[in-house]
């Protein structure tokens, strides 16, 4: 019954301003939902990440990835930190090279990195390029519009596809390492 009033009620207010949510604007909107749970999921549940990056990297997954990226991060993120690991047991194996200075560690990173952050700027890029140039010619699209991020997000994902392979191939040729 509660839910049914409010529903109403929004129905209400979206009829008396004219304003309907557009599906940028919604695809937005659940993005963040996605990234709330996930921060509160680390911060507020306690299920902090073995790398201080990661947590970070999760919640911003999901801004771009929406659900698949709550998905992931209940799949392997979480599964990952200490916390998890003490409740259920350890979920898989990990590894650091042994033996790498400072300067050798940061040296491994580039090899590992730049190729990788390569193929994700050619995806990324590729579809705004797209976006600007095919899709939206006049008016091209502004950062200030939902229809702009929601261009972006599908950008960031399909620069994730065009660097999945690349990371592949670079574990296989033991450049980099994988995480998990």
């Amino acid at each position: 019954m509660q839910q049914d009033a409010s529903s109403a009620v929004r129905l209400l207010a979206c009829r008396l301003t004219g304003w309907k949510p557009s599906p940028g604007f919604r695809s937005e909107w659940l993005s963040s939902t996605c990234a709330g749970i996930i921060i509160w999921d680390i911060f507020g549940k306690g299920f902090r990440q073995r790398m201080t990056v990661m947590e970070a990297v999760w919640p911003i997954t999901a801004l771009y990835m929406g659900p698949v990226g709550l998905w992931a991060y209940f799949r392997w993120g979480k599964t990952k930190s200490p916390r998890y690991e003490e409740l259920n047991g350890p979920t898989g194996k990990r590894s650091m090279r042994p033996g790498l200075s400072g300067g050798g560690l940061l040296r491994q990173a580039f090899k590992a990195d730049v190729v990788s952050l390569s193929a994700f700027e050619i995806g990324l890029f590729g579809w705004m390029a797209v976006t600007q140039l095919v899709l939206f010619t006049d008016p091209h699209l502004f950062p200030d519009t939902a229809t702009y991020w929601l261009m972006m997000q599908i950008g960031m994902v399909l620069g994730f596809m065009t660097t999945y392979p690349v990371n592949i191939w670079l574990i296989n040729l033991g450049v980099k390492e994988a995480m998990a």
